[in-house]
């Protein structure tokens, strides 16, 4: 992994931050805010982003590349549009990391210090961190459903199977 030190606004002008869901309805002041709490982390095709079981405080947003998630070993999804945000579980429930993320291809994300983050919180910024959580939580709400409806998909086949061995 190869990371740059905090950012500040003029460092990621390139990065079109602003085009990204989490970061399009920031106004300037908090997205400077939420920039100086931040790295650029690039990573290697191969290379493990996030550990299952680790404790960490970093959530990820996809600038470029693509990453495996998987858990127990098992692939669960892949993550490569710009702007797809992880890590965000364990930042919310403070609970080990569930599951491990990998590189597919050299990727590049914003990191997103959650320690830090909370020091910003704690100065004030109550609509930025009413935005922030509440994208946080569209995003987990909108990941539950696909979760559902691959649990139905399951349930049927299972049954299904059952049904043909009586």
């Amino acid at each position: 992994m190869r990371e740059t030190q905090y950012l500040i606004s003029e460092d990621i002008s390139s990065y079109r931050l602003e085009d990204m869901p989490l970061f399009s309805s920031l106004k300037a002041k908090y997205l400077d805010q939420l920039l100086s709490v931040c790295k650029i982390r690039s990573f290697d095709e191969g290379e493990v982003i996030i550990k299952e079981g680790a404790r960490d405080c970093w959530v990820y947003v996809l600038i470029s590349g693509k990453v495996a998630v998987s858990i127990q070993t098992v692939e669960i999804t892949v993550l490569f549009q710009r702007g797809d945000v992880f890590g965000e579980s364990a930042f919310i429930s403070q609970l080990p990391r569930s599951g491990t993320i990998t590189a597919q291809e050299p990727t590049e994300c914003l990191a997103i210090d959650a320690v830090l983050l909370s020091e910003v919180h704690s100065s004030g910024n109550e609509l930025f961190f009413a935005q922030f959580y509440h994208f946080l939580v569209r995003l987990l709400l909108q990941r539950l459903g696909l979760v559902n409806e691959e649990l139905v998909l399951v349930k049927r086949a299972f049954k299904m199977a059952v049904d043909r061995k009586k």
